[in-house]
């Protein structure tokens, strides 16, 4: 059987397209994977600052206690502030271990995705860029529509469809059969002319489609099939167009708040700490008072690695929605 002239065709470009979206799909899902380790590597770097900050914070308070049972002990203070410390203390011992427990799923989380045994050591994050990139969304998206994958495999089904539509137009055309007999005749039994002369035969025909109605429905679901292709492909590209303008401003604000804590809230708060614990020292003022100080500067602290750890998962976030890498105009200030 020979179909119509360009129905193999056809059918082999829908079966390379077919191809294409699946390689689309695989790329989409490691690039996936760079993703979510990235996102758990910004956790850890998270969690490990937090708990070298509480470390700092516990030998401060260690300290503080000492100032308060030195001035219990010799009649300058009470002994309900040397409580205070204690208990301090143990409420930071409680949030270390808490910090210790979630490092433990990280890490757990972190060595699944690089396929290696759960329990295998991953040593101390210590530090990460603190410079900002440079953004140009317009730029992001561009490079989006044209690299990301999932664009890419809408891509190849509307082309697919676009070939199904042209075979289903082909159908109308009949295909063609050829057919080849050899027949194997011994001789020596009859008188004829031709006795024992083999005998071949060739036949030539074709198929004609008759059931056109059969053939009209198929050509409407291609071009259906053509049609909600090209919307999944609108409808992907509008999202991709809203992740990363939402990415963006995000980022834009996470730059802001993390200026505002280098720049404002953590000096000021580490010169507020400083003139607490000289006029603790002097005796101006209350043991409490210096505790609120020193919360204060912990907090901003705390929130300042959460921040910056937050900020870069974000920028992972916008790396995948553009594809896998940002456009080489990002640049790091």
């Amino acid at each position: 059987r020979f179909p119509f002239f360009g129905k193999l065709s056809l059918k082999g470009n829908m079966a390379t397209e077919d191809a294409i979206a699946a390689e689309e799909q695989y790329l989409a899902t490691r690039r996936d994977v760079v993703y979510k380790v990235k996102l758990v590597y910004y956790d850890l770097y998270w969690i490990d600052q937090s708990h070298e900050i509480l470390d700092q914070y516990q030998e401060i308070l260690e300290g503080f206690w000492r100032v308060a049972e030195s001035k219990y002990r010799t009649g300058a203070g009470i002994q309900a502030n040397v409580l205070k410390a204690e208990l301090e203390i143990g409420r930071i011992e409680d949030r270390r271990l808490n910090f210790e427990k979630m490092r433990d799923g990280a890490v757990a989380r972190l060595n699944a995705l690089l396929n290696r045994d759960t329990r295998t050591p991953i040593g101390a994050i210590t530090g990460i860029d603190t410079r900002f990139i440079t953004i140009n969304e317009l730029q992001v998206i561009k490079k989006a529509i044209s690299h990301r994958q999932e664009l890419k495999s809408a891509e190849a089904m509307i082309r697919k469809s676009t070939f199904a539509l042209s075979l289903a137009k082909r159908n109308y055309w009949p295909d063609f059969h050829l057919m080849a007999n050899y027949i194997t005749i011994p001789g020596g039994r009859t008188v004829a002319v031709d006795n024992g002369k083999d005998a071949f035969s060739v036949q030539v025909g074709l198929s004609l489609p008759l059931w056109f109605g059969k053939l009209d429905a198929t050509v409407q679901e291609a071009k259906a099939s053509q049609l909600a292709n090209r919307e999944t492909y609108q409808n992907l590209e509008n999202e991709v167009k809203s992740e990363i303008a939402d990415l963006s401003t995000w980022i834009q604000a996470s730059q802001r708040t993390i200026s505002l804590y280098t720049e404002e809230l953590l000096p000021s708060a580490e010169r507020t700490l400083e003139s607490a614990f000289a006029s603790y020292q002097t005796g101006t003022l209350d043991f409490l008072s210096l505790l609120d100080s020193e919360r204060t500067l912990l907090a901003f602290r705390l929130a300042y690695v959460k921040e910056l750890a937050s900020y870069w998962q974000q920028v992972a976030a916008l790396e995948r929605a553009a594809g896998g890498t940002l456009p080489s105009s990002a640049g790091l200030e």
